[in-house]
């Protein structure tokens, strides 16, 4: 329980640190703006009460006049200025979460598609991270206010004393920490439901979405239509029933105040008729009995909401890295320049996915001095995933150790890898931002330098915009050969010592594969290359070959080596070709 409540606190207090100001503000704001409603009930109770005695001159009732308006304004202007900073507060908390969310799929950046559905992201930034923002506006400043009201209201009824003062301080206490207890609890349930519908919906919106092709070709697009009609339809009604059960518990709430007038009448009678005070202030604690309630029960409002986003604490608590999140901002970025040859060597690694789990790789012994080329190869499941992910870090190794010029790799390892994959990612923008993100301070001329070397300086220069050429979504207007050549002037730029190659011609055809491997040796042929892949093209060009199954090297060596003494590389060589 307190490890859940951790995480939960954590993901507040990445926001709270960035706008704790703001939130000290909201706060004090928000106590303000109802300590102004309730002055203003007060004096115009009194107003009301001086009024009806018919005063022989209007001066009389001038200074209650004064303060009615006085107090009218600084509530309207304190509410304006409570939202306003509390807003602030909330988006630049947001904008902490978002960095923070950021940071932990970064990390897991190389197999996203195998732990999360597209749906789970989505829900991940688009409801989990943009609805925790209310909870700062929902939860923490009217939680705050509320309490600060009650115990400003405490303080003043317990120096007035008497049985009926401690009956009236106890009654407030009810609303503030038992009533909203028990409504928190009660809403659990309920959210639980609304938050699984929509994490399920959005799933299955999601995939309908990724296979729109493949239904439309198979004739069932009805099906897929009608399916996605009756999530959202059982989504719809659980809302609706969520809604329901609030605004049940809203017209609890506003009922609350009757309760404190029906004990606040005898208090203030009893004080009228001690002489402590005028009997023209009945009417007046009566009416100021209303804003300090409201104040007060919005506390069952806000921490009945509280189920509502506990979902959302635990999905992002989730997608947290294995490494410890640091919010200094300190994070390795790649170098411009490598100084100095790299040597990298795995000694014994292992790696297990779960404690009861076969390995998934097992006593691999590799060596990368700086330049070298190697291709690892395997079927699906032969480990050669896992393998770049431990080497890229995105895997703690469980067994063996793994160095850089003798130190662990650990430390280093960020800003000595690039990663070529299957389906490089081009933004909705132009070639030179995209060319860019390789290295941020990049000029133009060396973003022309970078394509040029990879053989699309002549295409793009040709195009009416030059670099400035938008490459539209995904890169659409663009080839898949020509995508790659793309993502390959990025590492160009980053200019990391080792780059890693996963699958990088897959979907190319035979001729667009060889030109783009050719691209490759030429461009990168100082860097240290890991390649894997499941073909064998090329392969020839290789300085070692290993060839995993079931998490362990079967076979290595050079392509020659292989070629003469296994028959089974000779004869998928042979395959592959044709």
């Amino acid at each position: 329980m307190k490890e859940r409540l951790d995480k939960h606190d954590g993901w507040l207090l990445t926001g709270g640190r960035s706008s704790w100001r703001a939130i000290v503000l909201a706060v004090l704001l928000g106590t303000a703006a109802a300590g102004c409603a309730a002055a203003l009930m007060f004096t115009s109770g009194e107003l009301i009460s001086r009024s009806s005695l018919r005063p022989e001159n209007v001066l009389m009732v001038y200074v209650p006049i004064v303060l009615v308006r006085t107090f009218g304004l600084g509530r309207a202007a304190l509410q304006y200025a409570e939202r306003l900073a509390g807003h602030h507060a909330a988006l630049t908390a947001l904008s902490a979460m978002r960095i923070r969310l950021y940071h932990a799929l970064e990390s897991q950046a190389m197999d996203l598609r195998s732990r999360y559905r597209l749906g789970e992201l989505l829900g991940l930034a688009a409801d989990d991270i943009e609805r925790l923002q209310q909870v700062y506006l929902r939860i923490v400043f009217p939680a705050l206010s509320g309490a600060l009201v009650y115990g400003t209201t405490a303080a003043l009824l317990s120096r007035s004393g008497g049985a009926t003062s401690w009956w009236l301080i106890a009654y407030g206490g009810l609303w503030l920490f038992i009533v909203p207890l028990v409504s928190a609890r009660r809403a659990r349930t309920a959210q639980q439901r609304v938050g699984m519908q929509r994490s399920l919906f959005y799933s299955d919106l999601s995939d309908a979405w990724s296979g729109l092709t493949d239904w439309v070709l198979s004739g069932r697009t009805q099906q897929a239509v009608a399916a996605l009609r009756v999530r959202q339809t059982t989504s719809a009604e659980r809302e609706k029933a969520s809604r329901a059960a609030e605004r049940g518990r809203q017209w609890l709430a506003r009922s609350a105040a009757g309760g404190a007038v029906l004990l606040t009448i005898p208090w203030v009678v009893g004080r009228v008729e001690a002489g402590v005070m005028e009997s023209v202030w009945i009417a007046a604690c009566v009416l100021a009995v209303f804003p300090i309630m409201d104040s007060i029960v919005k506390v069952n409002d806000a921490l009945a909401r509280w189920p509502e986003y506990q979902d959302s604490f635990r999905r992002l608590a989730q997608t947290e890295s294995a490494r410890p999140y640091t919010a200094t901002g300190d994070n390795p970025t790649v170098s411009a320049a490598f100084a100095g040859p790299v040597y990298i060597k795995l000694e014994r690694l292992g790696y297990r996915y779960s404690l009861d789990a076969e390995p998934a790789l097992k006593g691999i012994d590799l060596e990368l001095p700086q330049g070298k080329k190697i291709a690892v190869l395997g079927r699906s499941g032969a480990g050669k995933s896992t393998l770049l992910q431990v080497l890229s870090g995105q895997r703690e190794a469980g067994e063996g150790t793994m160095t850089i010029n003798g130190s662990p790799m650990s430390a280093l390892q960020k800003h000595q890898f690039s990663i070529l994959n299957q389906q490089p990612h081009l933004f909705h923008t132009t070639i030179a931002n995209n060319v860019r993100m390789g290295r941020k301070d990049a000029t133009d001329e060396e973003i022309r330098d970078a394509l040029r070397q990879v053989g699309l300086q002549p295409l793009v220069a040709a195009l009416p915009k030059g670099i400035e050429t938008p490459m539209d979504e995904a890169g659409s207007r663009f080839s898949g050969g020509e995508l790659q050549r793309v993502a390959l002037s990025r590492i160009l730029l980053q200019a990391s010592p080792i780059v890693l190659l996963d699958e990088p011609t897959t979907g190319l055809d035979r001729p667009a594969e060889l030109a783009l491997i050719r691209t490759l040796l030429e461009t990168l042929r100082e860097r240290t290359i890991v390649w894997f892949t499941h073909r064998l093209t090329m392969l020839e060009k290789m300085d070692e070959i290993l060839f995993l199954e079931r998490g362990e090297v079967r076979m290595r060596g050079t392509h020659r080596d292989l070629s003469k003494r296994e028959e089974r590389y000779r004869k998928w060589y042979e395959l592959d070709r044709f």
